[in-house]
């Protein structure tokens, strides 16, 4: 916080907050140039099958994949139908969990979660 202002640090930039909408919170460079970032909060997590961590974004499961700096990379938990390739849908957040990235398209359905002993579990 510089003069009380809360400022955003995502790969090295940083960015002051602008607004927030329906899809996020949207982010300006701090230097005045035209870039922006938006960062959404709506995550939830739940639990593999196999008792594993996974964040849940849109409908879509993600696993974690690994830390760099302040930026947690996850990817998709499915695998594409009639194959054994994974999906190639990956999502990076924040160290507090906010998104800051959806890439990629899925190839797949949205699985279902059920809730058991109050944690959502992934069925299919």
């Amino acid at each position: 916080m510089i003069n009380g202002k809360k400022f955003y640090l995502y790969n090295g930039y940083t960015y002051s907050f602008g607004f927030a909408s329906r899809v996020g919170q949207r982010w300006r460079c701090s230097c005045g140039c035209k870039a922006f970032i938006v960062v959404s909060t709506d995550v939830t997590f739940a639990k593999s099958q196999r008792g594993g961590q996974l964040i849940v974004f849109k409908g879509y499961s993600y696993s974690l994949q690994k830390y760099r700096d302040t930026v947690v990379q996850w990817r998709c938990t499915m695998v594409q139908p009639g194959t054994a390739k994974r999906c190639t849908a990956k999502l990076f957040t924040d160290i507090e969990y906010k998104v800051l990235e959806n890439c990629g398209d899925h190839c797949h359905r949205k699985p279902k979660f059920i809730k058991r002993d109050n944690v959502l579990v992934r069925v299919y």
